[in-house]
């Protein structure tokens, strides 16, 4: 009996009603109950014991924490890309668009790009033979790459991949790439700050310009090692790219997929729109960590979509720590639930379609009221007026309006390949079977 009160009283939280959950004692056991960390009961726990102000200056320590991280993350992407420099004239490092994977000696390195659905070898032939076999024959036997290979069932198929010298790159091309990685980067941040619920709005524009003074130390960093670089000579790249395989989407979702699944009913949410989310921001890697302040499988950042959960299941604004988000099950419970408060809360009567995909994607990484306030025709307008006037457009009106408020590309991106990979899952039925693991071959 208990644990049917438990599932009702879960259910009815994530459906936006207004039931007072009895303790926080309790709410531990539910979320134990489901496999969500049960860490996230005792934070809940550890704030309803403490003054309110004492809690203010725990969410501050949070922050500072987590900025701390943040600074910390990308001056390490800065030094090693000196380090790589001095081997590779395109020193490509992992982002939340590619991954890369160096041997342990960084003469050879794996990058897995699923925008092209490719896997490519790139190795860097330092005796200087013409031949492409000899080199990646001694290299895959790297335990990063060939475990890599070996764990997607790549090794039997190596022979076959298609091989090439690498061009040396002009260097304003180099500039250019590095450069705009920066920008994706500079941009991540930027919309970190947008959707924040703890600082306030003169805080928001502090934090901007402090990220803004950031890049362009960063900036100023970057142009300075390739200017050391300039002179450097490098050796011959032999490249070896195979079509990425449909095992490494299935294998990396099957570790979830039952999470995914259990949530999703939870918070009647669009399971093919969670796995998309997923998948583009993370590549279902739980322990995902880029230039945001997010964290984990669907990139949930603490103090946003955290806060707005906690506070809408415990009834307290709770920011999870990293620990709790790295956790797969917790972070997929977060997540799921910040799009159910987006859809009912915000867009509310919308009608499904691209419009509604797009607002609550544009609203998952930049914050409701950011895009509330695209729509917004005067500052006294109030949230029922706006959302009545969003109900009267279409979806091209919707994406387009939303499309020019956006000013980040890097939020565009994610929002326009999110909604295809989305679209394409459900019009292809996938994941509508306990079994069917099943993932198309385009996203």
């Amino acid at each position: 009996m208990r644990r049917l009160v438990c599932v009702y009283l879960f259910c009815l939280s994530f459906t936006c009603y207004s039931t007072e959950l009895e303790s926080t004692h309790f709410l531990s056991n539910v979320t134990s109950d489901f496999g969500v960390d049960d860490t996230i009961g005792r934070q809940a726990e550890r704030a309803s014991e403490g003054e309110s102000g004492e809690f203010l200056e725990f969410v501050d320590e949070e922050y500072i924490e987590r900025q701390q991280q943040q600074q910390s993350y990308l001056n390490a992407f800065d030094l090693r890309r000196d380090a790589l420099l001095k081997l590779w004239q395109l020193p490509l490092q992992t982002t939340a668009a590619q991954q890369v994977i160096y041997s342990s000696d960084l003469l050879s390195r794996l990058i897995i790009n699923p925008a092209t659905q490719t896997v490519s070898i790139d190795i860097i032939n330092k005796e200087d033979i013409p031949s492409l076999e000899r080199p990646w024959l001694k290299n895959i036997r790297d335990q990063e790459i060939s475990g890599f290979l070996q764990r997607y069932d790549l090794l039997t198929v190596i022979t076959r991949a298609k091989q090439a010298h690498v061009p040396p790159r002009p260097k304003e091309s180099v500039r250019t790439i590095l450069e705009d990685e920066l920008v994706l980067q500079t941009e991540r941040m930027l919309s970190d700050v947008e959707r924040d619920l703890i600082l306030s709005e003169s805080d928001k524009t502090k934090e901007k310009q402090k990220i803004q003074r950031f890049y362009a130390k960063r900036r100023a960093k970057l142009l300075q090692q390739l200017a050391s670089s300039s002179d450097s000579v490098y050796p011959l790249v032999i490249r070896l790219t195979l079509p990425l395989p449909i095992s490494y989407w299935q294998k990396k979702l099957q570790l979830y997929l039952d999470n995914f699944r259990l949530q999703a009913s939870l918070t009647e949410t669009d399971l093919t729109l969670l796995i998309a989310i997923a998948r583009v921001s993370s590549r279902f890697d739980a322990d995902a960590r880029y230039a945001s302040s997010s964290f984990g499988l669907m990139q949930v950042s603490a103090s946003s979509a955290g806060i707005a959960v906690s506070q809408r299941v415990f009834r307290r604004a709770l920011t999870p720590s990293q620990e709790i988000l790295i956790s797969p099950g917790t972070n997929i419970f977060y997540g799921a639930n910040y799009l159910a408060i987006l859809k009912n809360q915000y867009f509310a009567g919308v009608t499904e379609g691209a419009g509604l995909t797009y607002c609550m994607l544009a609203a998952y990484r930049l914050g409701p009221e950011f895009v509330i306030d695209i729509f917004r025709q005067n500052d006294n307008e109030s949230l029922s007026s706006v959302v009545a006037n969003i109900k009267k457009l279409s979806d091209k009106e919707i994406v387009d309006q939303l499309k020019q408020g956006i000013p980040y590309q890097a939020v565009i991106d994610f929002i326009e390949n999110t909604s295809v990979l989305a679209s394409e899952y459900a019009r292809s039925g996938y994941f509508l079977t306990q079994k069917d693991l099943s993932i198309p071959d385009n996203g």
